[in-house]
């Protein structure tokens, strides 16, 4: 059978990961959960995704990752452990809730204010 209006593209693709949950619970290994996507690009700016995989692992306290300058993709020379990132996972919500918590009760003022 033949494809209706066929034709050829030009274009390149890459993977990107496009969720990453982070997974604590109370009394369990904590792990990571990442959803891959693939990316096509055609040449004339059209932009395809899709997520394609789903990877997991389990935080290892000692285990370690080599970091990589996300623009050029070579190592950095830093190296970190699972703990490192879960110290900065933790700082990071922490601030984010900090700085909501500071927010609402900012807008509680106003509300008092008004009342």
């Amino acid at each position: 059978m033949t494809k209706y209006k066929q034709s050829s593209v030009k274009g390149g693709s890459y993977h990107r990961w496009h969720e990453i949950h982070i997974n604590n619970p109370f009394k369990d290994t904590s792990s990571i959960s990442i959803v891959e996507e693939s990316i096509l690009q055609l040449e004339d700016g059209k932009v395809f995704h899709d997520n394609t995989r789903m990877m997991m692992a389990n935080f290892e306290v000692s285990k370690e990752v080599t970091i990589v300058n996300p623009v050029t993709g070579e190592p950095t020379g830093e190296v970190l452990t699972h703990a490192d990132y879960h110290r900065y996972i933790y700082s990071l919500c922490l601030q984010i809730a900090q700085e909501r918590d500071a927010q609402e009760a900012a807008q509680a003022e106003q509300m008092a204010a008004i009342a």
